[in-house]
């Protein structure tokens, strides 16, 4: 059995290695810390590789098995295949979490946007009258920087460009008045949820928070 671990975005690739426990007769299950603590691997990979492709070969035995990918790296995101070559016909089944999410729709136009965030925003954009990636991590470190009840580093430029990508409805790279009006909102509503379950987000704002 041959296995190749393919990741899609050209970026720099994270160390992964391959885990392969046998679990027979369940499906469809959360395998839990207590379970990669207790359970040995029949295969895995020799080392973790940071290439776009990591392939290796497995000799198993008929049985049923997990395949679990890792990074070295604890709670490493990425967007990764799996491809699968087999002498002697197998069947696969993907197991994971069924996720739901209820996102708010903003439905505004620049006529229900009050005039002292206008101000606001003439004065925060410039000349441009947009915002950029930069322009907004600089407006949110100086927002943080006068929250003495919000314990963070503050968000990166990498956050702030997803932030930006996310609502740039017009493919400028920046963010205009109703743009920046319906993120600005966001934050509000984020800020006063960390208050009330009484939140002390230490590190990185993550883009997921929002």
């Amino acid at each position: 059995m041959k296995m190749i671990l393919a990741w899609r975005l050209p970026l720099i690739y994270p160390h992964v290695s391959l885990f392969i426990p046998q679990l027979s007769g369940q499906t469809n299950i959360h395998l839990s810390k207590n379970f990669f603590l207790t359970n040995r691997a029949r295969e895995r990979s020799d080392t973790f590789i940071n290439l776009r492709e990591v392939l290796n070969r497995f000799k198993l035995p008929p049985g049923e098995y997990i395949l679990v990918p890792s990074t070295f790296e604890p709670n490493k995101d990425g967007d990764f295949c799996i491809r699968v070559f087999s002498e002697k016909k197998a069947d696969y089944q993907a197991v994971d979490d069924e996720i739901e999410a209820n996102l708010e729709e903003f439905d505004i136009s620049e006529d229900d946007i009050d005039d002292g965030f206008r101000r606001l925003f003439a004065q925060l954009a410039g000349e441009d009258a947009e915002i950029s990636a930069f322009e907004l991590q600089t407006i949110l470190r100086r927002v943080l920087a006068k929250r003495q009840d919000i314990k963070s580093d503050g968000f990166s430029i990498e956050t702030c460009k997803i932030m930006v990508d996310m609502l740039d409805s017009d493919g400028s790279g920046k963010l205009g008045l109703k743009e920046f009006y319906i993120l600005w909102t966001k934050i509000q509503k984020y800020q006063v949820r960390s208050q009330r379950c009484g939140w002390i987000c230490v590190g990185k704002h993550s883009v997921h928070m929002l």
